[in-house]
């Protein structure tokens, strides 16, 4: 019986794991990789649950934030697009193109049609 309860005890008796502690360089690297999946669920065009579910484990912000943070770009953008149009010693070239996009209906039915999408796409 004794030995029984020395199995027991022992294991019972583990050792703790030593706790991993992230170093600066990787909380650093941690904090931008949440932001950067969500741009990229945003750039999928994700469905809401997902983008609920991936900031409920951490891994990526939330829908609201990503909104947020593309709202914050374009404004940075347009001022950066502001400042070169006004300076005298840069200049910027604009080019556009016509973008055109078949959708196709596989069976067309009543309230199916294909049609073709156009629109125009400037850098």
């Amino acid at each position: 019986m004794s030995s029984d309860t020395d199995v027991n005890d022992s294991a019972m008796q583990r050792k703790p794991l030593p706790m991993h502690t992230p170093s600066q360089e990787m909380t650093v690297l941690l904090k931008l990789l949440r932001p950067d999946k969500g741009l990229l669920l945003f750039a999928c065009a994700a469905n809401r649950y997902l983008f609920d579910h991936e900031s409920r484990i951490g891994a990526s912000t939330n829908y609201s934030t990503v909104l947020d943070s593309l709202d914050q770009y374009a404004k940075a953008d347009a001022a950066a697009v502001i400042e070169i149009a006004s300076s005298e010693d840069e200049s910027g070239l604009l080019q556009f193109d016509n973008m055109q996009k078949q959708i196709k209906a596989r069976h067309e039915r009543l309230g199916r049609n294909s049609l073709m999408l156009m629109g125009c796409a400037g850098t």
